[in-house]
């Protein structure tokens, strides 16, 4: 089958090399020397297979991610992404997010914040998600001032799943910064 299909392959090259010798008023000579040099290339079966595309791998590795979440199995969905987002840079947001769900839900606070900070789509994607999750990220390393000011973007956006939260929290984090009376605003709106 290997040299069938090298065979083929063959022929047709040397049919589009004559094709295009004729159509170009070729001589007999520059012909046989391009037909020579289709002999320097390597069959088809010669050639080294092509790896799964790096994408193919992301996908394939999401949607294992994805299943592991459903069973509550967070370790296991990370392990599957970290590879994925050690350059958090390059991957996509929606692989971001996903590996940032399942580092928060394995207490994986630092990695949260390694795959999260910085990124300018934190408000856009997912309902803002990103940003919660980062805002989560930083209360639990007791970063307030980042923490406050994540919880506080988070809770401006519109149509956000987890503003009341978001914003009993932010009380939390006033009230750790000894801003009572902000803290007492914050727990007030959470509780509207």
């Amino acid at each position: 089958m290997k040299q069938h299909t090298s065979a083929s392959a063959g022929a047709g090259i040397a049919g589009l090399v004559l094709g295009l010798a004729l159509s170009a008023s070729w001589s007999a000579g520059e012909v046989r020397d391009a037909v020579g040099e289709l002999s320097a290339i390597p069959s088809v079966g010669a050639l080294d297979a092509v790896p799964a595309m790096p994408r193919t791998r992301l996908l394939v590795a999401m949607d294992a991610a994805r299943s592991s979440l459903e069973r509550n199995r967070p370790w296991a969905a990370w392990k599957e992404l970290a590879d994925h987002v050690e350059d958090p840079a390059g991957a996509p947001a929606s692989a971001t997010l996903l590996a940032a769900r399942a580092a928060a839900g394995w207490g994986g606070w630092s990695e949260v914040r390694r795959i999260l900070a910085g990124r300018e789509w934190l408000e856009r994607e997912e309902g803002g998600e990103g940003l919660f999750l980062l805002a989560r990220a930083y209360d639990e390393a007791e970063r307030w001032d980042e923490a406050g000011d994540a919880y506080r973007r988070y809770a401006a956006l519109p149509e956000v799943r987890s503003r009341a939260t978001a914003l009993a929290r932010l009380g939390r984090v006033l009230r750790e910064q000894g801003r009572h009376r902000d803290a007492a605003a914050a727990f007030g709106a959470a509780a509207a």
